[in-house]
């Protein structure tokens, strides 16, 4: 079923659904905060949250400073849209409306499109295969992985 409505007031009742999975989306509504508590509105008892989205990778950061890049943290992308990458703010508010932790994962540690880098990106890539067995919770994926999923339990 798709929808057409707003994120941060949804027209379903409170505890309709199971799951909730947002793939890029919630990094493009300025209030986070309003949307993360509908999600959690409208999860059941037991739900579980997926959001996935942009990484805000600090090493990333220091190379676009030296290369004299713009590495867009939050707010709106001039002439375009709003981006707020996945923060400690973001996990943060997560935290305090589901009262639980978040079970945080780093991906695409090699593969940055964004430099013009995409090693690893072609099907049966020996990069992409190395890409993916780093994915996961390190401190080397929050440093320098171009995606961060989360998810937590209502």
């Amino acid at each position: 079923m798709l929808v057409h409505g707003n994120a941060c007031s949804l027209q379903f009742d409170a505890q309709t659904f199971d799951g909730v999975w947002s793939v890029q989306t919630t990094q493009h509504m300025p209030d986070y905060n309003t949307v993360c508590s509908e999600i959690y509105r409208v999860l059941k008892s037991k739900g579980v949250y997926w959001d996935y989205g942009l990484n805000n990778a600090a090493v990333i950061r220091v190379i676009y400073k030296l290369f004299q890049r713009n590495y867009h943290v939050i707010g709106k992308v001039a002439g375009a849209f709003f981006l707020r990458r996945i923060n400690k703010e973001v996990l943060d508010c997560v935290e305090q409306v589901f009262n639980h932790s978040v079970n945080v994962r780093y991906s695409e540690l090699l593969f940055t499109p964004d430099l013009g880098y995409r090693l690893g990106a072609s099907e049966n890539s020996m990069l992409g295969h190395l890409d993916s067995y780093l994915s996961g919770k390190s401190i080397v994926g929050k440093l320098i992985a171009r995606q961060c999923s989360f998810h937590v339990k209502k």
